[in-house]
């Protein structure tokens, strides 16, 4: 059972009692939040033919029939409540900060939901903070190992998801047919599923996904004003990550605050040991760390 009593109506959990076979098909999939990765997995769902009807949700009206003229998706809805009531699947991919008052609107709208999952790289927050739905509410955290440093539908890609892992995060409260069927969904878009506890996702994605970009940040931030042209390919693919949307990271570094800490912490020890390395002018120190570097870097692939 959720921690708590619940905040919706008892009548409410009877909604989700009967187990829906979920085929790799759906009536209608709403999408709150037409950004990179919404507008990916709209554009997925309608290119596969996964869903007659693909409903995107949002508060900028003229943003949403860009997306409709655009092909992402087949309608646009400014009222959650209409757009999801009737919804087989629902995915949240609003900012981090946004998600769990939304995600409590979406299960006290959603009528037949089989899944309503979202998409937030940083899950223990979120988990957490919706401990208290309704047992039978069909919620699974989950987040996509997929984005650019453009943010926006019109760089959506149908293919964004293709071979990438997507994690899913249930609890020990979570029905399996919600965690079961939410995989199904992800896999129907080309991605690889992998179950994962909140905590240690959030641990694992400080060390690889928000540090990076913290670095990157730091390093763009850090370097004197040079004319434009001074600045080669070595610079720029090493900043990248400092071009994504400042809204969307502030809440992603907030909500993983402490898991952040820690990496730079050992960001820090490691960047002392090039220093030690360095002042002393020991070539092989500096050979040992760029060596180690260099592995673990060639290890990745391309």
């Amino acid at each position: 059972m959720h921690a708590g009593s619940g905040r919706l109506p008892t009548l409410a959990l009877h909604r989700w009692r009967k187990i829906v076979t979920v085929a790799n098909r759906w009536d209608r999939v709403a999408l709150i939040g037409i950004g990179l990765l919404g507008g990916s997995i709209g554009l997925a769902l309608r290119r596969r033919g996964l869903a007659r009807q693909v409903v995107g949700v949002g508060r900028d009206g003229q943003r949403l029939a860009q997306a409709v003229q655009a092909g992402v998706i087949t309608e646009a809805a400014a009222d959650l409540t209409a757009a999801v009531a009737h919804a087989d699947v629902v995915v949240v991919a609003t900012p981090v900060d946004r998600i769990e008052p939304m995600v409590r609107q979406v299960v006290a709208a959603a009528d037949s939901a089989q899944i309503i999952t979202d998409v937030g790289s940083v899950k223990a927050p979120i988990v957490d903070g919706l401990a208290d739905l309704p047992d039978e509410a069909p919620f699974v955290g989950s987040h996509p190992l997929a984005g650019s440093e453009r943010s926006g539908f019109e760089y959506a890609d149908a293919d964004l998801l293709e071979g990438r892992v997507v994690f899913v995060t249930p609890t020990d409260a979570t029905p399996p047919r919600v965690t079961e069927q939410a995989g199904r969904f992800w896999e129907a878009l080309g991605a690889r599923v992998e179950r994962m506890a909140a905590r240690e996702h959030d641990r694992v994605m400080a060390a690889v996904s928000h540090l990076p970009h913290v670095v990157a940040a730091a390093l763009a931030a850090s370097v004197p004003t040079f004319p434009q042209h001074y600045f080669g390919s070595g610079f720029r693919d090493t900043t990248r990550l400092a071009a994504g949307s400042v809204e969307m990271w502030v809440p992603i570094l907030l909500q993983n605050q402490s898991a952040v800490l820690e990496s730079l912490r050992h960001f820090r020890d490691s960047i002392e040991d090039w220093e030690r390395a360095l002042a002393a002018a020991d070539p092989r120190q500096l050979a040992d760390l760029l060596a180690k570097g260099k592995q673990r870097r060639d290890a990745l692939g391309s």
